[in-house]
């Protein structure tokens, strides 16, 4: 064959390089010259023309369309053309892929010598406008052409030839070229292959024709370059391990008999026309899978490829091309591939139709005008959460993100995104079933929401019905109710009335919901001498928008009182001046609550840091100024209900932390304090017990008022000493001095009467009154009782500060948003978290920070691993959020009175970087230090805040805390608050 192709081409190419400058006459001799040029094999290839350095202009930016001349009419051909070309320019062309066949024939004439065809006039109106211009040429039709009695490569060499030398243009594209297994074919093999092999010869012939076009039209033009039409997947990988990630059902080399990788490497192409007909979500020909495999072929021959895209699906049930983004992507996923250098459109039609607009977006793309970012997210939403469900809430938030390239609407009204990325907006639900409709990218969602009245959700635990309360007489009764936001909400007991308070923060409730938790204390009537009382039981209501619901909660029984045995006396006095004792001498006495020979049941307590709640009231909150206390502790048990356990000395413990052991009575249980002094950081004093009995901590000399969420609320920690009132206790020793203790300047004891009770006190001075961060209470391997004093330096290169970017994984490995508003809170919360560390780290500070992003802390023990990290100031960063728009501004939460200043120094800080680069009305909006209970503010060893940076349901707020420059300069005034909050101490270093 090959031989052949050479005696063809030196007498054919010959015969027509001159023809084309010959007359209509010299064409007569065409068919003489070419035999006569066929002389011997010899001549041939002394007469073979010469390939020339080709001189190729092909685009790297190719935006085209495939145009069928048969899809105009022959009349006003030339002037409709150009027309259409106007059209395809606008949409942002700058080519076009002629196909010159059609169902009535071929659209072109390659007798030199006639003009003004359908090619030619399509060729010369493109050439007009600048647009780059490809023609397929289809080498099985021009050889199913070719007339009887002629040799049809002969045939075919000719039209190729005359072909390339009429229709000028930037590359042909050879299609059509696939060799077929049926009997004419054999009979041809056995005619003129026989030996070489059946399967052989259909490959050789395919690749014969193929490369004697190329090498024709190369001959012919130096200009035009040679394009392969890869129609088909050239072999699926589970048939040939160099085949693609596909499973086609036909294949060029199996069942075309056509090697087109061969053919690209063997270099007989200058351009690859990549045919992609499946979507992103094509199964068996997806597009990334086709065209990544033709970009590393591509690449390996140094060969530019263009991608058609099959535009024409658009709209239809293929996978994939049901939704109007599917254009983009592709493109946008092409751009991403190796020696890709533009795409063409299959059906100019689709184009001019604009389904689902996708040709305005094609051309915004063109014009950079589609955020590439943002094209493969669909619609997002992060609430609801579920299509169809219950509620009863009020309302619901619409929140999310979707792809701003395409229109989103909601019932009908189109949304928009904000600067952060989201839209946000909430819905007032109806009684009954709410429907709402969301439609994108061909995609409809449909929300039924069914609304019931559910005025009052639920009551604390501890007050639920089935449950018995036994309280001492005088005692409170804390009663929890969660109810609608704005609800009158009373709780009833023994015919005495309550009205619950809403609070402005709790963790019992959902911030996105519209609930929230109403608190209050009814007390009981004081007790009787041995007789108990029945109040019956707890009766809790709520009201909102003319719907009421009742609770019928626990039954409360008052307790008989018991004279005590023996009450507890001074033995000896303590002196006002305990200067005179020497270090482990007695100062004073007090006889024994219960004597060794009583049997008695104990509390103990199974772990450090438990928590103390009041034994006078039914509180879940433990009180923020009594401390912790220490494994091993002991105390008198009193009575139990629910999940506590009550001591004789007032207290309350959570069944949990604590064991009933039985024993006998303490008897004398003498204090010796050992030590006083300065270690790791800390102050300490170190005590030896021979029991170990329960205490409290509690600072002294705070100006408390009552607010919202309890008694404890501050304007400034103003404590000038600690106390430390330890139960039954019978003698204490003297103290040593405090020369070498950097928290107290000194210390006394007391005997003090708590309750009708004698107790002893430690009285303990603070060196630098308003200067104090909490203490811890362990007993040592020695068995000795040491208290820790955290010394807060004003040097802040001494601290270990731990940062808790609120929200993030849950237990189920899911993403906790927090509050839902303009923007996601826990997004916010974690930029600006990771900043504080960044900057906390480059002033030389330990920081902590806990990986909220990646792994899972449950919200009520996040202290704890704080505490295992050493901490020394823990900052939980959370943002707000409001049921309207309006409410704004930065507010800080503390709960143990030390860590108010704190709260006050960073919601100052903060709401300053507010009111100075984000409100534009300068307002300040600080909302300042606030009392809460909160799970992440109770820890007694060190102070711990929770700040509320902004509101993420007000817009300026919002985009300030998802803007990257004011995330910043919201970490810097985090950073600046705490430095400011260290300088309170005048102490440099331990």
């Amino acid at each position: 064959m090959r031989n052949k192709f050479i005696r063809i081409m030196a007498g054919v190419l010959s015969a027509f390089m001159l023809l084309s400058q010959l007359t209509a006459v010299a064409e007569e001799n065409t068919s003489e010259n070419t035999s006569a040029s066929a002389g011997s094999a010899e001549q041939s290839k002394q007469t073979t023309p010469q390939i020339a350095e080709p001189k190729l202009t092909l685009s790297n930016e190719l935006k085209a369309t495939v145009i069928n001349l048969g899809d105009f009419a022959a009349e006003k051909f030339g002037e409709n053309f150009s027309k259409k070309l106007d059209t395809l320019i606008a949409y942002g062309m700058n080519g076009v892929y002629i196909n010159p066949y059609g169902k009535d024939g071929t659209y072109y004439n390659t007798n030199m010598n006639k003009s003004g065809d359908r090619l030619e006039k399509a060729l010369e109106a493109a050439t007009k406008k600048g647009m780059q211009r490809y023609v397929y040429f289809d080498i099985n039709k021009t050889m199913a052409a070719c007339p009887d009695g002629e040799d049809c490569y002969d045939y075919l060499v000719s039209e190729a030839h005359k072909f390339a030398l009429k229709y000028r243009c930037n590359g042909i594209i050879l299609t059509g070229f696939y060799g077929t297994n049926n009997n004419s074919a054999y009979e041809e093999y056995m005619k003129n292959g026989s030996g070489i092999g059946y399967k052989n010869w259909l490959y050789d012939t395919v690749e014969y024709k193929f490369s004697t076009v190329s090498g024709v039209i190369r001959l012919s033009d130096n200009s035009i370059a040679v394009g392969i039409d890869a129609k088909d997947v050239w072999a699926n990988a589970s048939k040939n391990k160099n085949g693609s990630d596909t499973s086609a059902k036909y294949t060029a080399f199996y069942n075309g008999y056509a090697d087109t990788k061969a053919f690209v490497e063997k270099g007989l192409t200058d351009f690859i026309v990549v045919n992609a007909s499946g979507s992103l979500d094509n199964e068996t020909v997806g597009f990334e899978n086709v065209c990544s495999w033709w970009s590393d072929v591509a690449k390996s021959a140094k060969l530019p490829f263009y991608i058609v895209h099959h535009n024409e699906k658009i709209g239809t049930d293929e996978d994939g091309w049901e939704v109007e983004d599917q254009l983009l992507k592709q493109l946008a996923k092409a751009d991403e591939l190796d020696n890709y250098s533009g795409s063409v459109f299959y059906s100019e039609k689709s184009l001019e139709e604009n389904p689902m607009g996708t040709t305005d977006t094609l051309t915004k793309y063109f014009n950079e005008q589609i955020n590439v970012d943002s094209l493969f997210e669909d619609l997002e939403m992060t609430s609801p959460y579920y299509t169809n469900y219950s509620t009863d809430d009020t309302s619901v938030a619409f929140m999310g993100t979707f792809d701003e390239n395409f229109d989103v609407y909601f019932d009908g009204e189109k949304l928009s995104l904000n600067e952060a990325g989201n839209f946000y907006f909430e819905k007032q639900l109806e009684v009954g079933m709410n429907t709402f409709v969301i439609t994108h990218k061909g995609k409809t969602i449909y929300y039924n929401i069914e609304r019931t009245i559910n005025v009052l959700k639920s009551i604390g635990s501890s007050v639920a019905e089935g449950k018995t309360l036994k309280v001492d007489g005088g005692m409170a009764v804390s009663v929890l109710a969660v109810a609608y936001k704005g609800s009158y909400a009373t709780a009833t007991l023994g015919g005495t009335t309550i009205e619950l308070t809403e609070n402005a923060k709790s963790d019992v409730v959902d911030i996105n919901s519209s609930y929230a938790a109403f608190t209050g204390k009814i007390v009981v009537p004081e007790g009787i001498v041995d007789e108990e009382q029945y109040l019956g039981n707890v009766e809790i209501s709520a009201s909102y928008a003319g719907y009421s619901r009742t609770y019928i909660g626990a039954e409360v029984i008052v307790n008989a009182v018991k004279l005590p045995d023996k009450n507890i006396e001074i033995i000896d006095k303590i002196p006002t001046d305990q200067s005179s004792f020497g270090t482990g001498e007695i100062v004073g006495r007090l006889s024994a609550a219960v004597s060794e020979d009583t049997s008695v049941t104990y509390v103990k307590l199974n772990k450090n840091f438990a928590y103390i709640y009041d034994g006078a009231n039914t509180d879940s909150v433990n009180p923020p100024n009594v401390g912790q206390l220490p494994e091993g502790t002991l105390d008198y048990y009193k009575s139990e209900w629910d999940e506590y356990y009550v001591t004789t000395s007032g207290k309350r413990f959570l069944k949990e932390d604590a064991d009933l052991t039985s024993g006998v009575g303490m008897g004398e249980n003498p204090l010796v304090v050992n030590a006083i002094g300065n270690m790791g950081g800390d102050s300490f004093i170190q005590m030896a017990l021979e029991d170990r009995s329960s205490f409290t901590v509690t600072p002294i000399g705070n100006d408390y008022y009552s607010g919202y969420d309890g008694e404890f609320n501050l304007d400034d920690f103003t404590a000038t000493h600690i106390n430390i009132t330890f139960d039954n206790i019978t003698s204490v020793t003297a103290l040593p001095d405090f020369d070498n203790c950097t928290m107290f300047s000194a210390g006394e004891w007391q005997q003090v009467d708590v309750d009708g009770v004698m107790k002893f006190r430690l009285v303990l001075k603070l060196r630098q009154p308003g200067v104090y961060a909490g203490n811890s209470a362990t007993y040592d391997s020695e068995g000795n009782l040491l208290f820790k004093f955290e010394i807060l330096t004003n040097d802040i290169r001494n601290m270990t500060i731990v940062i808790d970017p609120g929200h993030g994984v849950t237990e189920y490995g899911y993403d906790d948003p927090g509050a839902i508003g303009h923007i996601e809170e826990a997004g916010a919360n974690l930029a600006v978290a990771k900043l504080v560390e960044s900057k906390l780290k480059a002033l030389g500070v330990n920081v902590v920070r806990l990986k909220t992003e990646s792994e899972f802390y449950d919200t009520k023990r996040r202290p704890y691993y704080a505490r295992d990290y050493g901490c020394d100031l823990y900052i939980a960063i959370h943002s707000n959020k409001a049921g309207s728009e309006s409410p704004r501004g930065t507010e800080c939460y503390y709960y143990t009175s030390y860590s108010q200043p704190l709260a006050e120094s960073l919601t100052r800080h903060v709401s300053s970087y507010f009111s100075n680069n984000v409100y534009s009305d300068g307002a300040n909006c600080n909302r300042g230090a606030q009392y809460s209970y909160m799970w992440t503010t109770k820890q007694q060893d060190f102070p711990s805040v929770l700040i509320e940076m902004g509101f993420v349901s007000n817009y300026e707020d919002a985009m300030a805390l998802a803007n990257s420059t004011d995330q910043d300069g919201i970490a810097q005034a985090i950073v600046d608050g705490i430095k400011e909050y260290v300088t309170r101490s005048g102490v440099s270093s331990y």
